[in-house]
């Protein structure tokens, strides 16, 4: 059982990995405008990785609809040719995406998958009878196709054709790695902690003549920082692997509400523990739901306020001063907070008492409270004020913490930060720190 569950871990980890490849290489797409010949690759080559894995386990419901993928992939292979980011490949992607993360969300929390993957199946099955009909079509730029007459014979153009075009990078590359469990990534901190520690007191005796270190000690140096650069890679991941999640569910809730909204993305070369970015991913999905579902108005509401009918929501990361931590701000330029509201339903829940006079501050934090909100009941997102109790109950967990500022009628900007974990330092970082001196 035990070699099971081992091999279930292994299994999540590696599909978990694989998908943020997907999410990569999506993102590459939609801002090249399509997917590339190598990008087409690079996804034939995730995708029969993950059918392997899930057959190997027996988990059919992932398989099922991985294996249908993969022929659609096949099909577009073996023109060797672009796929427009815009035509209907593109929502077939996402939809596999969602359906496989929603089966390993289930796995991780222990239940058995009751969905058996047909549904998603059949609709790429469907999808990929049609362009073998002529009835689809999802040509790029630099391609075109002219499906069978009727009788089967081909008419006009026969042939699929590409225009010589530039390589383009960004291609999402697979970065390969092993498993490595929190333990063991605690007892290589300890390791280069000791280091730092032994190479700051070996230090002390050449504070003033540094041309006089020993070749040893030179050595011993260049080993540290070799092994702390690659502790810090190894534990890290950059927040940009977020913007791909964060992007869909902004377009879900565009379509759903009726709404234009464009999301910014600004840092995402900025890296976070590799352990915290669950939680991190969770609390923004809040701010994001709630920038998008009460903060930006409808186009016509947006047009009669003066605005662009478009409402722009930002998510920007960046490192603290210190580089300890991480600052992430998410803003947009909707309604802002409605103080009023906020005021009387406070009231109504005892927060406040009836008429009592609070400042903006004070009604910012508010707007923390469980449970508390402004928005209708029944919908399919929360009015603002549900989940950002959540949102910030997610930074205090990581030793963080999160505010809100408000500009009625100009937009909201929550702003939370958190210190890293464990912070790798240099010896004379350390020393520093430590306060050693020559005398030690």
């Amino acid at each position: 059982m035990a070699n099971s569950d081992s091999m279930a871990e292994l299994f999540l980890e590696e599909c978990g990995s694989l998908l943020q490849e997907y999410a990569a290489v999506e993102e590459t797409a939609r801002q090249c405008g399509s997917y590339t010949v190598e990008a087409l690759n690079e996804l034939f080559r995730i995708t029969h990785t993950i059918k392997g894995d899930a057959t190997l386990m027996l988990y059919e419901g992932i398989a099922v609809p991985i294996r249908a993928f993969e022929q659609l992939l096949a099909h577009y292979r073996s023109r060797k040719a672009e796929v427009s980011y815009q035509g209907g490949f593109t929502a077939r992607f996402r939809k596999l995406f969602n359906y496989v993360e929603a089966e390993l969300r289930k796995l991780e929390c222990g239940e058995v998958p009751d969905d058996d993957g047909k549904e998603t199946e059949q609709e790429i099955l469907c999808y990929l009878a049609k362009l073998n009909a002529g009835e689809a079509q999802d040509a790029g730029k630099h391609l075109f196709y002219v499906a069978p007459d009727a009788a089967g014979e081909r008419v006009g153009k026969t042939e699929w054709k590409q225009e010589a075009v530039q390589p383009r990078t960004g291609v999402a590359v697979r970065r390969r790695s092993i498993a490595i469990s929190e333990e063991e990534l605690e007892w290589l901190q300890n390791i280069v902690r000791h280091g730092n520690e032994a190479e700051a007191k070996l230090m002390c005796g050449y504070r003033n003549s540094l041309e006089l270190i020993p070749e040893e000690v030179t050595g011993l140096r260049k080993v540290l920082e070799e092994l702390r650069t690659w502790l810090e890679v190894s534990s890290m991941e950059q927040l940009g692997y977020l913007t791909v999640k964060l992007r869909r569910i902004i377009e879900e809730m565009s379509d759903s509400l009726g709404k234009e909204i464009e999301l910014t993305v600004v840092g995402g070369d900025v890296s976070v523990e590799r352990n915290r970015l669950g939680k991190i991913s969770s609390a923004l999905l809040h701010l994001l739901r709630n920038c998008a579902d009460h903060g930006i108005e409808r186009p016509e509401e947006r047009v009669a306020a003066g605005k662009s009918p478009t409402g722009h929501i930002m998510v920007q990361y960046r490192m603290t001063e210190d580089r300890s931590g991480v600052v992430i701000e998410v803003s947009d330029d909707g309604a802002g907070f409605q103080m009023e509201a906020i005021s009387q339903r406070a009231a109504a829940m005892g927060i406040i008492g009836e008429g009592e006079k609070v400042s903006e501050q004070q009604l910012n934090e508010i707007i923390f409270t469980p449970r508390f909100s402004t928005g209708e009941p029944g919908g399919n997102y929360s009015g603002r004020g549900v989940g950002l109790d959540a949102a910030r109950k997610c930074f205090e967990e990581l030793g963080g913490s999160l505010i809100a500022e408000s500009r009625e009628g100009c937009g909201v900007r929550f702003i939370a930060n958190y210190h890293y974990a464990v912070k790798n330092v240099t010896g004379e970082e350390f020393l520093r720190r430590e306060n050693f001196d020559s005398r030690r």
